[in-house]
This record gives structure tokens, C-alpha cells and sequence, in this order.
């Protein structure tokens, strides 16, 4: 029997801390191109279909994920499609909206744990929707947080992002810029995306030993961090570099 489920079944079940610690095991085992491919993407008219496959080494699961892009009014819709190793089994469908939104932000939050300065983190935040909220939660789950700095173009935004957030204990503090935002943050996370695809943080803007976590350009349309933030960078980490360096426009403009 093939489970279906959607995304108000996926949330409930989901844990912070399982999360991470699957995603550092699944980051530090070997790179395997056979099991794990180079993602496709196929395009047209403006619109785009992408695909990731992968066969767990376990002998579990293996599956595919399948991301639509419809660039009229900007929508994204993801499925992922499970099967059993041992019988092709096709064992679940899952809408992959809320998936895609943990893992991005526990991915985060795992590398927030190695690479940013140690001890408690004041936190910036340019974006207030989906991603921003989920990746503060991520980052409470592996740092303590002493504040959250929020950047996003409407007050309103801006407000609803700190109440939706007050459960965590941690001071949220709107910002009238981005900016504004980052001033006495060690961490800067970009969970944004402009109308037009140009970046929404500039280099000019950083000091000296922050880290920043860019989330927000998967395809060469997209910008979200200008070239200064490239150059300025002592040391660029992604998860596949080859895909980063060719398929972001991030990247492919610096």
C-alpha cells in the first residue's frame, strides 16, 4: 500500500534534532555519484522542472524529489516519491514543501554549529516568511540564541515573524533595513527573495568575522548575495560545489 502524504501529516512528525543529526551522517559518508547523481533540470518558456534521485546505501529506500518552477506569478511546488530497494515498491508520496523547508534550514543550522563563532549567536535575519522562521527554529535546536534580528520590507511582516516566534524565549528585534539588521550580528541568514532577483545583502555590509548563510539561489535566474560577499568570503562551503558553482547565479555572477 502506497502512503500518500500531505504536508499537514508531515509537519507533526517532525523533530529538529533527528533531522541534524541524519543530515551529519548523510554529509560525512563518502561522495558516491553512482547513488547520488547530478540533479537535472529541464526548462521552458521561463518555467522549469527539477530532479534529484538518490539510492540510500542501506538498503532501505531510494527515491526521487521534483521541483516545479512556474515563473509567470512565481509558484514552486515539490513531490517526493519513495520506493523499496528490494521490491521497486512504490512505498509513499509525499508533498515535499515542508520537507524542503526543514532540511534547507537544518543544513543550515548544522553548519552554523561548525563554522560560526562559538558560544551563544545574535542572529540576523533578512526575510521573515516560511524559510526564516524555520531556520531560527533550526538554529535553537543546536545554539543558544541571544537575539534575532528581522529584516523585512513591511512592519507587519515583521511583527508577525517575532509573535510566531515568541515561543523560543529569544528577543526578536525588527529592523527598519536590512542593514540596520546586521549591525552586532555574528551570523547573517539570507531568507529572501527580491522581486526583480537582485541581491538583498551586500558585502559593504558585513564585518569582519561573521558567517553568512545564503539559502536562496538554486538556479542561474536567481541572485540573493552580491559579488562583495563572494570576495569578501575567507572560505565558500556548499554541499555540492560543482552544481553551486555552475547552477546559482550567486555564483555564476561572481
Amino acid at each position: 500500500m502506497t502512503l500518500l502524504l500531505d504536508d499537514a501529516a508531515v509537519q507533526p512528525t517532525f523533530d529538529w534534532n533527528l533531522a541534524i543529526v541524519a543530515l551529519r551522517e548523510a554529509y560525512a559518508a563518502a561522495d558516491d555519484d553512482a547513488r547520488f547523481p547530478t540533479r537535472g533540470i529541464a526548462r521552458g518558456g521561463g518555467n522549469w522542472v527539477r530532479t534529484l534521485s538518490g539510492v540510500s546505501g542501506d538498503s532501505g529506500l531510494m527515491g526521487t524529489k521534483t521541483i516545479a518552477g512556474a515563473m509567470g506569478p512565481r509558484q514552486f511546488s515539490y513531490l517526493i516519491s519513495l520506493f523499496d530497494q528490494s521490491s521497486a515498491e512504490l512505498v509513499a508520496l509525499l508533498d515535499g514543501n515542508s520537507i524542503t523547508g526543514y532540511r534547507t534550514a537544518a543544513t543550515s543550522a548544522l553548519a552554523a554549529e561548525a563554522l560560526a563563532v562559538p558560544g551563544p549567536l545574535d542572529v540576523s535575519v533578512i526575510g521573515s516568511g516560511f524559510e526564516a522562521k524555520k531556520h531560527v527554529r533550526a538554529l535553537a535546536a543546536v545554539r543558544d540564541l541571544k537575539s534575532v534580528h528581522v529584516y523585512s520590507p513591511r512592519a507587519e511582516s515583521r511583527a508577525r515573524f517575532a509573535d510566531e516566534l515568541a515561543d523560543l524565549g529569544t528577543a526578536v528585534v525588527p529592523a527598519e533595513s536590512p542593514e540596520a539588521a546586521l549591525v552586532g550580528t555574528s551570523l547573517v541568514i539570507c531568507a529572501a527573495r527580491s522581486y526583480d532577483e537582485t541581491p538583498i545583502l551586500l558585502g559593504a555590509w558585513l564585518e569582519p568575522g561573521m558567517t553568512v548563510v545564503s539559502i536562496g539561489s538554486t538556479v542561474r535566474e536567481q541572485r540573493e548575495v552580491d559579488t562583495e560577499v563572494i570576495r569578501r568570503a575567507d572560505v565558500v562551503i556548499a554541499d555540492v560545489v560543482e552544481e553551486v558553482l555552475h547552477d546559482t547565479g550567486d555564483l555564476i555572477a561572481a
